[in-house]
């Protein structure tokens, strides 16, 4: 069969032979008829608009897992790896701080800032996936974001723990707790969403009040959050 031959009375339509065009060795369909060779298609593969009536292959092979398909400049579309929450945020700020070792510093009625290395506190950066702590200073870029600290403190009689947390050296949230009688320990925390431009820097402080100053557990003593929008 020659190249652009015409087949005839391959199709009937009310008795009538309808003309079929032919390229090289495969029929033409007409009308708006769906023209494309998938005989590369491979698992993972999807079918998409590559131009003006026409049909193409959006390979699958070679991305990784995890990729979304995602529309191009250009209007056609392809697989690309998922965008992060936000700009320069790829693990959506996930941080968290802890006190490394019991810490008995905390001076009688004074807030100090609570993993800041000239306050000599023993601290370890557990998590940081964007690289936005330093010092126990916490600066991410524009968005909001769901904030935590929290303390617990050894009790001798009826003494007064507290955290807050501030944002450029301004207190956002504080929380004070009083322990009960001879109860062994006091535990603390605040909680705060907020909302930055990028510029502003989040700490955390810790407080005790009442006898002499009590160590820090280190266990259940940490700052730390992540993007909420």
């Amino acid at each position: 069969m020659g190249a652009n031959s015409v087949v005839k009375s391959v199709f009937k339509k009310s008795g009538t032979s309808i003309s079929a065009s032919v390229s090289g060795d495969k029929l033409v369909h007409e009308a708006g008829g769906i023209e494309a060779d998938i005989s590369a298609v491979a698992k993972g593969d999807i079918l998409a608009g590559s131009g003006t009536g026409a049909i193409g292959i959006i390979a699958a092979s070679g991305k990784s897992d995890g990729d979304v398909l995602t529309l191009q400049a250009d209007g056609t579309v392809d697989y690309e790896a998922a965008g992060g929450g936000g700009a320069g945020v790829s693990g959506d700020g996930l941080f968290m701080v802890q006190i490394d070792d019991n810490w008995s510093s905390v001076a009688h009625a004074t807030w100090v800032k609570a993993f800041d290395d000239d306050e000599n506190i023993r601290w370890a950066e557990r998590i940081d996936d964007d690289n936005l702590l330093a010092d126990g200073v916490y600066t991410p870029p524009a968005g909001k974001y769901y904030l935590h600290a929290q303390m617990a403190t050894w009790n001798q009689d009826e003494e007064t723990a507290g955290v807050r947390i501030q944002k450029d050296g301004g207190t956002i949230m504080q929380t004070l707790s009083r322990a009960a009688g001879d109860a062994s320990t006091i535990s603390v925390a605040a909680d705060i969403i907020v909302e930055t431009d990028g510029n502003y820097a989040f700490t955390a402080d810790f407080y005790h009040e009442g006898g002499a100053p009590q160590a820090i557990n280190a266990t259940t003593s940490w700052f730390g959050g992540w993007r909420v929008s």
